[in-house]
Protein backbone atom coordinates (compact mmCIF):
# COMPACT_ATOMS: atom_id res chain seq x y z
CA UNK A 1 0.00 0.00 0.00
CA UNK A 2 2.81 2.64 1.00
CA UNK A 3 4.57 0.89 -2.60
CA UNK A 4 1.02 2.15 -4.27
CA UNK A 5 0.82 5.22 -2.79
CA UNK A 6 4.56 6.98 -3.72
CA UNK A 7 3.60 5.61 -7.18
CA UNK A 8 0.59 7.44 -7.49
CA UNK A 9 2.13 10.75 -5.93
CA UNK A 10 5.37 10.22 -8.53
CA UNK A 11 2.78 9.91 -11.25
CA UNK A 12 1.12 13.26 -10.00
CA UNK A 13 4.10 15.12 -9.36
CA UNK A 14 5.54 13.99 -12.78
CA UNK A 15 1.91 14.91 -14.51
CA UNK A 16 2.32 18.68 -13.14
CA UNK A 17 5.87 18.61 -14.02
CA UNK A 18 5.01 18.00 -17.71
CA UNK A 19 1.67 20.27 -17.61
CA UNK A 20 4.35 23.02 -16.59
CA UNK A 21 6.68 22.47 -19.15
CA UNK A 22 4.00 22.51 -21.91
CA UNK A 23 2.72 25.88 -20.40
CA UNK A 24 6.48 27.51 -20.68
CA UNK A 25 6.59 26.05 -23.80
CA UNK A 26 3.35 27.25 -25.12
CA UNK A 27 3.87 30.57 -23.88
CA UNK A 28 7.26 30.57 -25.47
CA UNK A 29 5.26 29.49 -28.65
CA UNK A 30 2.44 32.02 -28.34
CA UNK A 31 5.30 34.96 -27.66
CA UNK A 32 7.31 34.07 -30.79
CA UNK A 33 4.41 32.98 -32.95
CA UNK A 34 3.45 37.24 -32.65
CA UNK A 35 6.71 38.29 -32.36
CA UNK A 36 8.31 37.45 -35.71
CA UNK A 37 5.47 38.67 -37.90
CA UNK A 38 5.23 42.52 -39.38
CA UNK A 39 1.76 42.79 -39.57
CA UNK A 40 -1.58 41.34 -37.99
CA UNK A 41 -4.59 40.58 -40.46
CA UNK A 42 -6.92 38.28 -39.90
CA UNK A 43 -4.65 35.20 -41.57
CA UNK A 44 -1.90 36.22 -39.93
CA UNK A 45 -3.84 35.71 -36.52
CA UNK A 46 -5.15 32.49 -37.53
CA UNK A 47 -1.70 31.30 -39.02
CA UNK A 48 0.08 32.03 -35.51
CA UNK A 49 -3.27 30.51 -33.12
CA UNK A 50 -2.84 27.43 -35.24
CA UNK A 51 0.65 26.93 -34.24
CA UNK A 52 0.00 26.67 -30.51
CA UNK A 53 -2.53 24.58 -28.72
CA UNK A 54 -5.12 25.43 -26.78
CA UNK A 55 -4.04 26.51 -23.22
CA UNK A 56 -4.66 29.27 -20.58
CA UNK A 57 -1.33 32.04 -20.75
CA UNK A 58 -0.21 33.99 -17.44
CA UNK A 59 -0.82 37.39 -17.51
CA UNK A 60 3.17 37.69 -18.70
CA UNK A 61 2.50 36.47 -21.68
CA UNK A 62 -0.61 39.03 -22.70
CA UNK A 63 1.69 41.90 -21.45
CA UNK A 64 4.40 40.53 -23.91
CA UNK A 65 1.94 40.41 -26.40
CA UNK A 66 1.14 43.50 -26.01
CA UNK A 67 4.40 45.53 -25.73
CA UNK A 68 5.21 43.45 -29.31
CA UNK A 69 1.69 44.72 -31.02
CA UNK A 70 0.92 48.53 -29.41
CA UNK A 71 3.01 50.23 -31.64
CA UNK A 72 2.16 47.80 -34.91
CA UNK A 73 0.09 49.73 -37.66
CA UNK A 74 -3.72 48.70 -36.82
CA UNK A 75 -2.55 47.68 -33.23
CA UNK A 76 -6.55 49.03 -32.08
CA UNK A 77 -8.11 46.10 -33.98
CA UNK A 78 -5.38 43.20 -32.65
CA UNK A 79 -7.35 41.77 -29.41
CA UNK A 80 -10.60 42.01 -31.02
CA UNK A 81 -9.69 39.97 -34.27
CA UNK A 82 -7.59 37.74 -31.96
CA UNK A 83 -10.88 37.00 -29.77
CA UNK A 84 -12.72 36.37 -32.92
CA UNK A 85 -9.67 34.27 -34.71
CA UNK A 86 -9.90 32.17 -31.31
CA UNK A 87 -13.36 31.53 -30.92
CA UNK A 88 -13.41 30.38 -34.68
CA UNK A 89 -10.71 27.44 -34.26
CA UNK A 90 -12.41 26.43 -30.86
CA UNK A 91 -9.96 27.86 -28.06
CA UNK A 92 -12.07 28.23 -25.18
CA UNK A 93 -8.96 28.58 -22.69
CA UNK A 94 -7.16 31.15 -24.87
CA UNK A 95 -10.49 33.34 -24.82
CA UNK A 96 -11.34 33.17 -21.41
CA UNK A 97 -7.63 34.42 -20.57
CA UNK A 98 -7.80 37.19 -23.04
CA UNK A 99 -11.29 38.23 -21.46
CA UNK A 100 -9.01 37.66 -17.90
CA UNK A 101 -6.54 40.08 -19.37
CA UNK A 102 -8.79 42.69 -20.51
CA UNK A 103 -10.79 42.60 -16.81
CA UNK A 104 -7.13 42.94 -15.47
CA UNK A 105 -5.72 45.68 -16.94
CA UNK A 106 -8.98 47.47 -18.72
CA UNK A 107 -7.13 50.90 -19.42
CA UNK A 108 -5.05 49.49 -21.95
CA UNK A 109 -7.72 48.52 -24.05
CA UNK A 110 -9.86 50.49 -26.50
CA UNK A 111 -13.73 50.52 -26.68
CA UNK A 112 -13.93 48.11 -29.28
CA UNK A 113 -12.39 45.10 -27.12
CA UNK A 114 -13.98 45.77 -24.16
CA UNK A 115 -16.84 45.36 -26.01
CA UNK A 116 -16.41 42.38 -27.45
CA UNK A 117 -15.41 41.20 -23.91
CA UNK A 118 -18.52 42.03 -22.46
CA UNK A 119 -20.55 39.75 -24.98
CA UNK A 120 -18.41 37.05 -24.05
CA UNK A 121 -18.63 37.86 -20.62
CA UNK A 122 -22.30 37.18 -21.23
CA UNK A 123 -22.38 34.50 -23.06
CA UNK A 124 -20.19 32.90 -19.61
CA UNK A 125 -23.18 34.15 -17.55
CA UNK A 126 -19.81 36.00 -15.51
CA UNK A 127 -21.94 38.75 -14.66
CA UNK A 128 -20.47 40.46 -11.81
CA UNK A 129 -17.62 40.82 -14.36
CA UNK A 130 -19.47 42.44 -16.91
CA UNK A 131 -20.96 45.17 -14.47
CA UNK A 132 -17.71 46.06 -13.28
CA UNK A 133 -16.34 45.88 -16.72
CA UNK A 134 -19.16 48.11 -17.90
CA UNK A 135 -18.62 50.67 -15.22
CA UNK A 136 -15.57 51.05 -15.79
CA UNK A 137 -15.93 51.86 -19.69
CA UNK A 138 -19.22 53.77 -19.20
CA UNK A 139 -16.70 56.45 -17.21
CA UNK A 140 -14.05 57.22 -19.38
CA UNK A 141 -16.87 57.29 -22.26
CA UNK A 142 -17.29 60.85 -23.11
CA UNK A 143 -20.52 62.61 -24.38
CA UNK A 144 -20.65 61.52 -28.02
CA UNK A 145 -19.24 58.29 -27.30
CA UNK A 146 -22.21 57.47 -24.31
CA UNK A 147 -24.91 58.07 -27.27
CA UNK A 148 -22.32 55.86 -29.63
CA UNK A 149 -22.26 53.10 -27.51
CA UNK A 150 -25.73 53.59 -25.63
CA UNK A 151 -27.71 50.84 -27.65
CA UNK A 152 -25.03 47.88 -27.26
CA UNK A 153 -24.22 48.61 -23.53
CA UNK A 154 -28.02 48.67 -22.85
CA UNK A 155 -28.46 45.00 -24.99
CA UNK A 156 -25.38 43.83 -22.56
CA UNK A 157 -26.99 45.21 -19.65
CA UNK A 158 -30.52 44.13 -20.31
CA UNK A 159 -29.05 40.47 -20.25
CA UNK A 160 -27.86 40.73 -16.97
CA UNK A 161 -29.46 40.71 -13.12
CA UNK A 162 -28.25 44.56 -13.45
CA UNK A 163 -30.50 45.58 -15.78
CA UNK A 164 -32.03 48.75 -13.82
CA UNK A 165 -28.08 50.21 -13.99
CA UNK A 166 -29.25 50.30 -17.96
CA UNK A 167 -32.42 52.77 -17.40
CA UNK A 168 -30.53 56.20 -16.62
CA UNK A 169 -29.63 55.62 -20.36
CA UNK A 170 -32.47 55.70 -21.82
CA UNK A 171 -32.52 59.59 -22.06
CA UNK A 172 -29.68 59.15 -24.60
CA UNK A 173 -32.41 57.68 -26.82
CA UNK A 174 -34.82 58.52 -29.03
CA UNK A 175 -37.47 57.00 -31.58
CA UNK A 176 -37.16 53.44 -32.51
CA UNK A 177 -34.41 52.94 -30.57
CA UNK A 178 -35.84 53.10 -27.42
CA UNK A 179 -38.01 51.37 -28.05
CA UNK A 180 -36.09 48.11 -28.70
CA UNK A 181 -34.12 49.31 -25.33
CA UNK A 182 -37.14 49.02 -23.59
CA UNK A 183 -38.01 45.99 -25.13
CA UNK A 184 -34.77 44.49 -23.95
CA UNK A 185 -34.53 45.49 -20.43
CA UNK A 186 -38.24 44.10 -19.98
CA UNK A 187 -36.59 40.88 -21.08
CA UNK A 188 -33.85 40.96 -18.41
CA UNK A 189 -36.68 41.89 -15.83
CA UNK A 190 -38.71 39.08 -16.23
CA UNK A 191 -35.46 36.29 -16.33
CA UNK A 192 -33.86 37.85 -13.50
CA UNK A 193 -35.76 40.28 -11.51
CA UNK A 194 -39.42 38.79 -9.49
CA UNK A 195 -42.55 39.25 -11.22
CA UNK A 196 -43.57 41.89 -8.85
CA UNK A 197 -40.71 43.97 -10.08
CA UNK A 198 -41.61 43.08 -13.54
CA UNK A 199 -45.46 43.73 -13.42
CA UNK A 200 -44.30 47.39 -12.18
CA UNK A 201 -41.89 47.93 -15.04
CA UNK A 202 -44.11 46.70 -17.84
CA UNK A 203 -47.03 48.77 -15.99
CA UNK A 204 -44.85 51.93 -16.76
CA UNK A 205 -44.25 51.42 -20.05
CA UNK A 206 -45.29 53.78 -22.35
CA UNK A 207 -48.28 53.24 -24.71
CA UNK A 208 -46.26 53.35 -27.71
CA UNK A 209 -43.94 50.31 -27.18
CA UNK A 210 -46.48 48.00 -28.59
CA UNK A 211 -46.90 44.26 -26.40
CA UNK A 212 -44.02 42.63 -25.24
CA UNK A 213 -42.93 39.59 -26.98
CA UNK A 214 -43.38 35.98 -26.33
CA UNK A 215 -39.84 35.70 -24.69
CA UNK A 216 -40.47 37.64 -21.66
CA UNK A 217 -44.11 35.80 -21.23
CA UNK A 218 -42.37 32.54 -21.16
CA UNK A 219 -39.24 33.88 -18.82
CA UNK A 220 -42.12 35.53 -16.28
CA UNK A 221 -44.60 32.55 -16.33
CA UNK A 222 -41.91 29.95 -15.65
CA UNK A 223 -40.77 32.37 -12.39
CA UNK A 224 -44.55 32.03 -11.19
CA UNK A 225 -44.26 28.15 -9.74
CA UNK A 226 -41.26 29.08 -7.29
CA UNK A 227 -43.69 31.72 -5.82
CA UNK A 228 -45.77 31.93 -2.31
CA UNK A 229 -48.68 34.00 -4.19
CA UNK A 230 -48.81 33.47 -7.99
CA UNK A 231 -52.55 33.30 -8.22
CA UNK A 232 -52.39 36.85 -7.17
CA UNK A 233 -49.34 37.76 -9.59
CA UNK A 234 -51.19 35.83 -12.67
CA UNK A 235 -54.32 38.55 -11.57
CA UNK A 236 -52.00 41.09 -12.01
CA UNK A 237 -50.63 40.38 -15.45
CA UNK A 238 -53.97 39.69 -16.68
CA UNK A 239 -55.69 42.56 -15.40
CA UNK A 240 -52.49 44.97 -17.08
CA UNK A 241 -52.97 43.10 -20.34
CA UNK A 242 -56.71 43.99 -20.38
CA UNK A 243 -55.89 47.44 -19.83
CA UNK A 244 -53.28 48.00 -22.02
CA UNK A 245 -55.74 46.37 -24.53
CA UNK A 246 -52.83 43.79 -25.20
CA UNK A 247 -53.10 41.04 -28.07
CA UNK A 248 -50.75 38.31 -27.32
CA UNK A 249 -49.46 35.93 -29.69
CA UNK A 250 -50.60 32.28 -29.95
CA UNK A 251 -47.59 30.91 -28.13
CA UNK A 252 -48.43 33.00 -25.35
CA UNK A 253 -51.69 32.37 -24.60
CA UNK A 254 -50.93 28.17 -24.56
CA UNK A 255 -48.33 29.72 -22.22
CA UNK A 256 -51.21 30.73 -20.14
CA UNK A 257 -53.62 28.26 -20.79
CA UNK A 258 -50.79 25.57 -19.79
CA UNK A 259 -50.30 27.55 -16.42
CA UNK A 260 -54.00 27.52 -15.55
CA UNK A 261 -54.75 24.16 -16.15
CA UNK A 262 -51.67 22.19 -14.43
CA UNK A 263 -52.03 24.70 -11.50
CA UNK A 264 -55.18 24.51 -10.42
CA UNK A 265 -57.70 22.45 -12.42
CA UNK A 266 -60.27 22.13 -10.32
CA UNK A 267 -60.63 25.48 -10.22
CA UNK A 268 -59.78 26.88 -13.36
CA UNK A 269 -60.31 25.35 -16.75
CA UNK A 270 -58.22 27.83 -19.70
CA UNK A 271 -59.40 26.62 -23.23
CA UNK A 272 -58.37 28.27 -26.81
CA UNK A 273 -61.60 28.14 -28.39
CA UNK A 274 -63.11 31.63 -28.80
CA UNK A 275 -63.17 32.80 -32.33
CA UNK A 276 -64.44 36.30 -33.49
CA UNK A 277 -66.15 35.78 -36.79
CA UNK A 278 -66.17 39.36 -38.76
CA UNK A 279 -70.10 39.04 -39.01
CA UNK A 280 -71.08 37.99 -35.45
CA UNK A 281 -70.65 41.11 -32.98
CA UNK A 282 -71.23 38.71 -30.01
CA UNK A 283 -68.74 36.95 -28.60
CA UNK A 284 -69.25 32.82 -28.66
CA UNK A 285 -68.59 32.06 -25.24
CA UNK A 286 -70.42 34.52 -22.84
CA UNK A 287 -72.88 35.95 -25.54
CA UNK A 288 -71.72 39.61 -24.67
CA UNK A 289 -72.46 42.10 -27.77
CA UNK A 290 -68.96 43.34 -28.71
CA UNK A 291 -68.16 47.26 -29.03
CA UNK A 292 -68.69 48.51 -32.56
CA UNK A 293 -66.34 51.42 -33.59
CA UNK A 294 -68.08 54.22 -35.07
CA UNK A 295 -66.63 56.85 -37.74
CA UNK A 296 -68.65 59.94 -38.04
CA UNK A 297 -68.16 61.84 -40.94
CA UNK A 298 -66.39 64.57 -38.93
CA UNK A 299 -64.04 62.33 -38.00
CA UNK A 300 -63.05 61.15 -41.47
CA UNK A 301 -62.90 64.23 -42.35
CA UNK A 302 -60.54 65.43 -39.81
CA UNK A 303 -58.42 61.91 -40.43
CA UNK A 304 -58.34 63.70 -44.33
CA UNK A 305 -57.38 67.15 -43.17
CA UNK A 306 -54.39 66.04 -41.12
CA UNK A 307 -53.30 63.57 -43.76
CA UNK A 308 -53.47 66.68 -46.02
CA UNK A 309 -51.27 68.59 -43.99
CA UNK A 310 -48.84 66.22 -42.36
CA UNK A 311 -47.95 63.84 -45.83
CA UNK A 312 -48.85 66.59 -48.89
CA UNK A 313 -48.74 70.16 -47.31
CA UNK A 314 -46.31 69.99 -44.93
CA UNK A 315 -45.71 72.45 -42.20
CA UNK A 316 -41.70 72.23 -41.53
CA UNK A 317 -38.63 72.35 -43.10
CA UNK A 318 -38.38 68.41 -43.44
CA UNK A 319 -42.21 68.18 -44.28
CA UNK A 320 -42.57 66.56 -47.41
CA UNK A 321 -44.19 69.31 -50.28
CA UNK A 322 -41.81 71.88 -48.89
CA UNK A 323 -39.13 69.59 -49.97
CA UNK A 324 -40.63 68.76 -53.37
CA UNK A 325 -38.93 70.34 -56.15
CA UNK A 326 -40.60 72.08 -59.22
CA UNK A 327 -40.20 68.94 -61.42
CA UNK A 328 -41.68 66.55 -58.61
CA UNK A 329 -44.60 69.01 -58.40
CA UNK A 330 -45.17 69.36 -62.25
CA UNK A 331 -45.47 66.03 -62.85
CA UNK A 332 -47.71 65.32 -60.23
CA UNK A 333 -49.97 68.46 -61.87
CA UNK A 334 -49.65 66.69 -65.31
CA UNK A 335 -50.52 63.02 -63.58
CA UNK A 336 -54.06 64.48 -62.17
CA UNK A 337 -54.98 66.77 -64.89
CA UNK A 338 -54.57 63.23 -67.35
CA UNK A 339 -57.15 61.32 -64.95
CA UNK A 340 -60.24 60.64 -66.94
CA UNK A 341 -61.71 58.64 -64.05
CA UNK A 342 -62.83 59.69 -60.59
CA UNK A 343 -61.03 58.72 -57.64
CA UNK A 344 -60.10 59.79 -54.14
CA UNK A 345 -56.52 60.42 -53.30
CA UNK A 346 -53.30 60.44 -54.80
CA UNK A 347 -50.33 58.83 -52.57
CA UNK A 348 -46.87 59.43 -52.71
CA UNK A 349 -45.60 56.02 -51.26
CA UNK A 350 -42.25 56.44 -51.29
CA UNK A 351 -42.57 60.10 -49.27
CA UNK A 352 -44.98 58.70 -47.41
CA UNK A 353 -42.84 56.01 -45.88
CA UNK A 354 -39.94 58.25 -45.25
CA UNK A 355 -42.48 60.55 -43.21
CA UNK A 356 -43.51 57.27 -41.27
CA UNK A 357 -39.71 55.98 -41.18
CA UNK A 358 -40.60 52.76 -42.85
CA UNK A 359 -37.12 51.07 -44.49
CA UNK A 360 -37.31 50.99 -48.29
CA UNK A 361 -37.30 47.68 -48.60
CA UNK A 362 -38.93 45.35 -51.13
CA UNK A 363 -40.86 43.32 -48.23
CA UNK A 364 -41.23 46.21 -45.89
CA UNK A 365 -42.36 48.57 -48.82
CA UNK A 366 -44.96 45.99 -50.04
CA UNK A 367 -46.70 44.98 -46.41
CA UNK A 368 -46.32 49.15 -45.86
CA UNK A 369 -48.61 49.86 -48.90
CA UNK A 370 -51.06 46.69 -48.28
CA UNK A 371 -52.05 48.01 -45.08
CA UNK A 372 -52.63 51.98 -46.53
CA UNK A 373 -54.52 50.47 -49.09
CA UNK A 374 -56.60 48.06 -46.56
CA UNK A 375 -57.11 51.43 -44.95
CA UNK A 376 -58.39 53.37 -47.46
CA UNK A 377 -61.24 50.25 -48.24
CA UNK A 378 -62.12 50.01 -44.78
CA UNK A 379 -62.74 53.84 -44.89
CA UNK A 380 -64.68 53.21 -48.19
CA UNK A 381 -66.34 50.62 -47.21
Amino acid sequence: MFLFKNVLNCRNIFAQVLSRISTVRNHCDLVHAFATRQSFSKPDLQAALESVEDFAPAMESFHHLYHIVENQPASGSFWPQFLTVASELNRPLLVRAVSNFVLDSPALHNNATIMQVLRLLISDNRFEDVLSLYQFMFHRLTDAEQKAFVSELISILGQTPYWESALPMLSLMGGHSRVSALRVLCDGAARFSSPKAVLSVLENLPEHIGVPNDRLFSNLLSRFPSMSDPNNRLDELLTLMHRKHWIVSENTAILIATWFNSQSPQLYRATLSVKILELNTKCPICNVRLPVFQATSEMISGLAAEFYQKALKGSGKDSLYLTTTPDELHTMNRFLADQTAPFDCVIDFLNLMHQFGVPFEPQKAGHFICEVSDLLIWFEG
